[in-house]
C-alpha cells in the first residue's frame, strides 16, 4: 500500500458502493462508450467513468481522469486498430473491477479481512486500482479514493435513470457530455462542452551539435520496422515504490525479419518524459550497427510525429504503416515470454562502438545487412579467429534469436538470399566431408558409446532418480567405464549428474523416443523405436542421434532448468567459434566454470562424441569433477557447420510440416553421406477407447477414484473432480503432465488462451500407461495441486458417457478457509 493510504472508513464506504453496483449490475445495459462526467467538488477538474462488462467478460466501473484521457479513450475506441492495443493502460484512470479471487493481491485479501467481509464466486471480489501511464496498476492513494467513491456515487445515480431514458447520455451538441456538478446541498445534471484537448505528444528536434555526429554515419539500403512498446513485466525497484512497465525500443529488419536492436526505456520521470528521447536512443543504435538505414516505418502516429524532425534532418524516409508483420510476431513472442520471467534486455543483438575492426565493404567482400554481421571482415580466415570468433558468436546468437522459432527456419529466414553465410577462407570444408564415411570409418566415438548405453538397459529397465529423472548414480558409474573416453572423476562419491558424457547420452536417448519413463519410477526401451533403430545403417544411426540433438532435445529431459531460449545449435556455434585456430586452453577453473552454463557439460561431452571438438582432459584433484584444459575443432565439425550455415543462405525453404520432424537435417548432410536414407521413426499418439481408472490425491489420506470414458474432454475430468472434492467450479485450471520424450505439456482452460485446451482433448488422447501421473493445477491463485495417477485401462463400456466417481477417502479440506 503507498504511504498516503486511504482510512479504513474510505475503505469501507467504497466496498460499500462497489456491493451496490455489483447488485444493480449496470453493464446489462451500458457499454464502455455510454460516458458521463464528475466534477470534483474540491478542484472544479472534471473525470469521466466509464462502464464495462456488456461483453460479460471484464466487469469495471473505469474514471478517466480529465478531457485527455477522455480524448485518448475515445481515439482507441473509435480509430482504426493502428495502435497497439496496451495504450489503454497509457490512459490515466482509476478503476473498480470484479475479479476471480486468484487475482487478489495479498494486500487486498489483507484488506478485506480487515474490514471483515466476505465474498464468493467468480468476478464477485472487489479490486480498486490506479493506473498511471506507464506505471502497473497499483493500489489506491487517499486523494484517489475520494475521487473513485464521489465517481461510484454517480453511476449508482446516472445508471438507472439512463436505464429509462437513452438519450440521457446523448445530447444533440457534438463534443457535450452529461456531467454531474456537485452544489449546495446535493448534485446536478449539466451538458458542457468538452474540446479536444492539444495534442501532448510533440515533434522531438534534436540540436544541431548531437545531429552533426551522426550525420557522419553512412548510408544503408536496410528498411527497419520500429515500434516502442510496453513490456508485460513490470519492474520494481523499491519495496514501496509504483512498479513500472519497461519500454521497449525495437528495431528490425524488414527484409529477413532480424531483430537489429533493443533498447530497454524506463518510463522516468514520466512517460512524456521518456518519448522525447527516443530519437537520441535511435540514433545511438545506428551508430551502434554502423550506418543509417534507408526507410524507417513506424504504426504508430505517436511515434510517427516524435520521430519526424530526425529522420528528416537525416534524410531518412519515414512511412505510417498500418501494420509491422515482424514486429507483432516479436511482439506476440515476447507477451508470451513475459509470463516465464524471460527479460528481453538479455537478448545479445547488438554491440558497443569500437568492437570489432572496421568494415571496408569494397575491399572485404560483401556486405551484410547491419546488425546481422556488424563490422565484421569477410572472407573471415578461420585460422585467425582470436578475437573476432566471439563476435560472429553473438552475431549468430542474434540470428537464432530473432524468433522462438524453430532455429533451423529463425536462421534460414535471416540468411536466405544472402550469397554465403559462413566465410570459409581457403578451407575446402567440402571436401572433408566428401571423404567421411560414416559406415566404414565414423569421424567419433558417438555410436559405439550409445550402442553401450542401449545395451546396458536390460528389459526391465532401469531404476531412475525421483526428482531429475536420471538414471542411478550406480548405472551411470559403470556406464562410464565401458565408455571409449571414460572420465576420473576426484569425488568420493559422484552423482549421475557427475558424468556430463553419461548425461548427454541420456539426452539424447530421450529426445529420440528410445528412452521412455513408465510409472515416474523406471526408464525402459521403446520396443517399437529400438527396431526400427536397428534397421538404420551407420550413416542414418549418427544422422538420427545428430538430429535429436540440434532440434529436439531439451535440458528438461535431463532434469535441468530450461527455457525458451535454449538451443542446442546456438550453444555449438557460440561455443565453435570461441575456439581459435590452434585451440583453447583451459587454464582457470573459472573460465572452466563458466563451460557449466554455456554451452553446459552435457552439451559439450555431445561435442566430442559426434566429433566436433576433441578435448584433453585435465586431472581431477579431489573433490573435484570433470576438468578440460584445451579444446580443439575438427575438421570435420567445421564442414558440418559451414555447409549448415551455406545451405540456410542458398537452399532453405519454410517447412510445410513440423520444423523438428525427423529427416529435417536430411536436405542438409544427404548431398555428402547418401547412405542417409531413412530416418529414425517414434510411435504416433493415437486415441485409444479403454476406460481410464484415476487416483486423485490431494494429501497421502485425502484421494478419489474416478472412472473415465475415453470420449470425455478434460473439462469433464476436471468437472468431476472437483465435484469429487466438493471444490466450487469458479477458477481456471490446467493439466500437466510428461510426453514421451520427458518434456512438460500443460493442457489448459479455454479461457488461458493458449493450445492444448481442455475442452478439446479427450481423456483417450492422453499419453499416459498404468502408473503414470499429471497434476491437475486449478485457482491459480490459492494453487490447488491434485496428484492424478492412472491406476488401470478398462476395456471400453459403451454405457459410461462421462467421468464417474467410485470411491472416496479422508474428508476435503474446505476450498476457502478463513484467512490467519
Amino acid at each position: 500500500m503507498p504511504a498516503n493510504a486511504p482510512t479504513l472508513d474510505q475503505w469501507r464506504s467504497l466496498f460499500d458502493k462497489a456491493a451496490l453496483v455489483k447488485k444493480m449490475a449496470p453493464w446489462e445495459w451500458m457499454e464502455e462508450i455510454d460516458l458521463f462526467g464528475v466534477q470534483d467538488p474540491d478542484s472544479g477538474a472534471v473525470d469521466f467513468i466509464s462502464v464495462m462488462g456488456i461483453a460479460g467478460e471484464h466487469f469495471a466501473v473505469a474514471v478517466y481522469r480529465g478531457p485527455q484521457a477522455l480524448h485518448d479513450f475515445l481515439e482507441l475506441h473509435n480509430a482504426p486498430p493502428i495502435e497497439s492495443p496496451e495504450r489503454i493502460m497509457e490512459v490515466p484512470q482509476l478503476q473498480l473491477s470484479f475479479e476471480d479471487r486468484e487475482f487478489l493481491d495479498d494486500e487486498d485479501r489483507k484488506l478485506i479481512k480487515k474490514l471483515d467481509l466476505r465474498f464468493r464466486g467468480a468476478n464477485a471480489w472487489p479490486q480498486f486500482r490506479a493506473y498511471h501511464p506507464g506505471f502497473f496498476p497499483w493500489f489506491l492513494e487517499a486523494g484517489e479514493a475520494r475521487l473513485l467513491d464521489l465517481a461510484l456515487g454517480q453511476v449508482l445515480d446516472v445508471a438507472p435513470r439512463f436505464d429509462l431514458d437513452p438519450g440521457l447520455l446523448f445530447p444533440e451538441i457534438p463534443k457535450t457530455f452529461l456531467v454531474r456538478v456537485p452544489e449546495e446541498g446535493g448534485w446536478r445534471d449539466r451538458y458542457l462542452p468538452i474540446p479536444s484537448p492539444e495534442p501532448t505528444t510533440e515533434a522531438v528536434a534534436l540540436d544541431p551539435f548531437t545531429l552533426s555526429r551522426f550525420q557522419k554515419l553512412a548510408s544503408s539500403p536496410l528498411l527497419l520496422e520500429v515500434d516502442l512498446f510496453h513490456f508485460w513485466s513490470p519492474v520494481k525497484e523499491e519495496e514501496d515504490e509504483r512498479p513500472y512497465y519497461p519500454y521497449v525500443l525495437a528495431l528490425v529488419d524488414a527484409g529477413s525479419g532480424m531483430i537489429v536492436s533493443f533498447d530497454m526505456l524506463p518510463p522516468l520521470p514520466s512517460l512524456e518524459e521518456m518519448r522525447r528521447t527516443v530519437p537520441q536512443h535511435l540514433l545511438e543504435q545506428f551508430e551502434r550497427i554502423g550506418g543509417l538505414p534507408r526507410e524507417i516505418r513506424v504504426h504508430s502516429p505517436h511515434l510517427f510525429t516524435i520521430l519526424g524532425p530526425t529522420t528528416e534532418a537525416l534524410s531518412i524516409s519515414l512511412e505510417l504503416h498500418p501494420s509491422l508483420p515482424f514486429l507483432e510476431q516479436v511482439k506476440e513472442h515476447l507477451t508470451q515470454a513475459a509470463g516465464a520471467g524471460f527479460d528481453p534486455s538479455m537478448i545479445p543483438v547488438d554491440f558497443a562502438p569500437g568492437e570489432s575492426p572496421p568494415f571496408d565493404a569494397e575491399e572485404d567482400g560483401p556486405t551484410f545487412p547491419p546488425g546481422l554481421f556488424p563490422s565484421l571482415p569477410f572472407p573471415l580466415d578461420l585460422e585467425e579467429t582470436e578475437g573476432i570468433g566471439a563476435e560472429l558468436a553473438g552475431a549468430f546468437s542474434d540470428i537464432l534469436m530473432e524468433s522462438f522459432l524453430s532455429p533451423l527456419d529463425v536462421m534460414g529466414a535471416a540468411l536466405s538470399g544472402r550469397s554465403r553465410a559462413l566465410p570459409t577462407a581457403d578451407i575446402d570444408f567440402y571436401s572433408i566431408l566428401d571423404s567421411t564415411t560414416i559406415d566404414t570409418e565414423p569421424p567419433s566415438s558417438i555410436l559405439r558409446d550409445f550402442a553401450a548405453l542401449l545395451a546396458a538397459i536390460p528389459s526391465k529397465g532401469i531404476e531412475i532418480t525421483k526428482v531429475a529423472r536420471l538414471p542411478k548414480a550406480r548405472f551411470v558409474t559403470d556406464l562410464n567405464q565401458q565408455l571409449t573416453h571414460p572420465l576420473l572423476l576426484g569425488l568420493q562419491r559422484p552423482q549421475s549428474k557427475s558424468y556430463p558424457n553419461v548425461c548427454g547420452l541420456y539426452l539424447l536417448l530421450r529426445a529420440t523416443g528410445l528412452g521412455r519413463i513408465q510409472g515416474g519410477k523406471r526408464l525402459f526401451l521403446d520396443q517399437e523405436t529400438l527396431a526400427n533403430w536397428h534397421r538404420l545403417n551407420p550413416t542414418e544411426q549418427y544422422f538420427a542421434l545428430f538430429e535429436s540433438w540440434l532440434l529436439r532435445s531439451d535440458l528438461e529431459m535431463i532434469g535441468e532448468y530450461t527455457n525458451a531460449l535454449y538451443n542446442p545449435i546456438r550453444l555449438w556455434a557460440d561455443f565453435h567459434f570461441e575456439i581459435p585456430g590452434d585451440g583453447l586452453s583451459i587454464a582457470d577453473y573459472e573460465k572452466y566454470h563458466y563451460l557449466n552454463y554455456t554451452p553446459g557439460l552435457p552439451n559439450l561431452a555431445l561435442m566430442e562424441l559426434f566429433g566436433l571438438l576433441t578435448l584433453e582432459y585435465a586431472s581431477s584433484a579431489p573433490g573435484e569433477g570433470w576438468r578440460i584444459q584445451h579444446a580443439v575443432r575438427t575438421p570435420f565439425g567445421d564442414g558440418l557447420l559451414a555447409r549448415l550455415f551455406d545451405y540456410l543462405a542458398t537452399e532453405w525453404q519454410e517447412p510445410t510440416g513440423e520444423p523438428s520432424a525427423p529427416g529435417r537435417l536430411q536436405p542438409v548432410f544427404q548431398p555428402f553421406f547418401p547412405e542417409w536414407v531413412a530416418s529414425l521413426s517414434t510411435p504416433e499418439a493415437k486415441f485409444t477407447a479403454e476406460v481410464r481408472r484415476f487416483k486423485i490425491s490431494l494429501e497421502r489420506d485425502i484421494w478419489r477414484r474416478i472412472a473415465a470414458p475415453a470420449t470425455a474432454t478434460l473439462d469433464q475430468l476436471a468437472a468431476a473432480i472437483l465435484d469429487a472434492f466438493a471444490f466450487d467450479h469458479d477458477h481456471l485450471y490446467s493439466f500437466r503432465f510428461e510426453d514421451r520424450f520427458g518434456l512438460s505439456i500443460a493442457v489448459n482452460h479455454h479461457a488461458l488462451q493458449e493450445s492444448p485446451f481442455t475442452d478439446q482433448t479427450r481423456v483417450g488422447d492422453l499419453p499416459l500407461q498404468p502408473g503414470d501421473t499429471m497434476t491437475f493445477f486449478y485457482d491459480f491463485g490459492d494453487q490447488w495441486e491434485f496428484l492424478v495417477q492412472l491406476e488401470h485401462l478398462d476395456p471400453p463400456n459403451g454405457r459410461r458417457k462421462k467421468p464417474t466417481l467410485l470411491e472416496s477417502h479422508g474428508e476435503p479440506p474446505e476450498q476457502y478457509p478463513d484467512w490467519d
